[in-house]
């Protein structure tokens, strides 16, 4: 019996805790309402031309890499499997619909090595830059193989070509 006030008190410290986590995850959804929604995947996608698994870590404004974009099917770390075509990138999150990025889209590629919860040896992350409307963002990824690494950063680079769009630093 001389235990429940403390177990009362730890407990309701902790729904507080939750409660205010929750508070502050719809007061940045409601900041962000001006980005757009990312685009649901075409009928008529062009055939795969190469896949890769990965850990997708966080979307974040461009040059912001600690501030976490919660649009919806970007705002959660998951394990993906990002494909490409002709037409862009496929993003497959576990838990999310499928996302596209067209090509026209894309910016750029290149290593990073931290954002949003995540540290990593230098050059352990890779950085795509993409336009989500009207907004140039900043997704995160860590491939599981780092043997797709070469590949994968010559196809992204080859989609996003010459697009006339804020260029990677």
């Amino acid at each position: 019996m001389d235990r429940l006030g403390p177990a009362a008190l730890v407990f309701g410290l902790i729904a507080l805790l939750l409660l205010l986590m929750w508070w502050g995850w719809r007061a940045r959804a409601k900041r962000q309402a001006g980005y757009a929604r990312p685009a649901l995947v075409p009928a008529n996608l062009p055939r795969t031309t190469l896949a890769v698994k990965a850990l997708y870590l966080s979307t974040t404004p461009a040059d912001s890499a600690l501030d976490r974009l919660v649009v919806p099917g970007l705002g959660f770390r998951a394990d993906a499997v990002v494909s490409a075509s002709a037409a862009g990138l496929v993003l497959k999150l576990r838990g999310e619909p499928e996302l596209f990025i067209a090509a026209d889209n894309l910016v750029g590629i290149e290593a990073a090595t931290l954002t949003i919860d995540r540290v990593v040896e230098t050059d352990g992350l890779l950085r795509l830059r993409w336009m989500l409307g009207e907004d140039a963002v900043d997704s995160y990824f860590r491939l599981f193989d780092e043997s797709d690494r070469h590949e994968f950063l010559t196809t992204v680079r080859r989609l996003a070509g010459d697009n006339p769009s804020p260029r990677l630093k």
